[in-house]
């Protein structure tokens, strides 16, 4: 059926109980108050949830990257001190602050780029389509999971 989890929740119930002076010191009632917690499938949501925003980057947002970001924004090239070749640089960004605020595509940078607010990337060509901006859009919304592995899969510079 599930994982349960059996909390006491001591403070919270010392607080209820100091308001009157019968219950404060009753041992039966703070095992009346232990709360089980049915957890039906966190941790298979859970696990569920990060197999698809890894599935999500690696099927979309690592060959978008790849595709029309890392040939101004990677190992070779830094334009705007900007590198989109791994997580940790989008956290840290460029010139302008950093590139993604994982959770919140709507202050990520990165997004604003893509949707040409603001900047307009990529500067040369034509703008992303609808669905791989929302693809980008999703990806952050969902933390920017970005999987790290023994031998990293890169995304070449072009």
């Amino acid at each position: 059926m599930g994982v349960f989890v059996v909390r006491v929740y001591l403070p919270v119930l010392q607080r209820a109980f100091a308001l009157s002076n019968t219950i404060r010191n009753s041992h039966h009632l703070i095992l009346m108050f232990m709360l089980v917690v049915p957890l039906p499938n966190l941790a298979a949501s859970e696990l569920s949830q990060n197999q698809s925003s890894i599935e999500l980057f690696e099927k979309k947002i690592r060959p978008l990257l790849s595709a029309h970001c890392t040939s101004c924004h990677g190992q070779a090239k830094q334009l705007s001190s900007l590198r989109l070749d791994s997580r940790e640089a989008l956290l840290e960004g460029g010139s302008r602050g950093p590139a993604i605020i994982p959770g919140d595509a709507s202050l990520s940078l990165l997004a604003k780029a893509v949707r040409h607010d603001g900047l307009k990337m990529p500067p040369d060509g034509e703008k992303l389509a609808i669905e791989e901006i929302a693809s980008i859009e999703e990806w952050i919304n969902l933390g920017a999971v970005w999987p790290v592995y023994d031998s990293e899969p890169s995304i070449a510079s072009d």
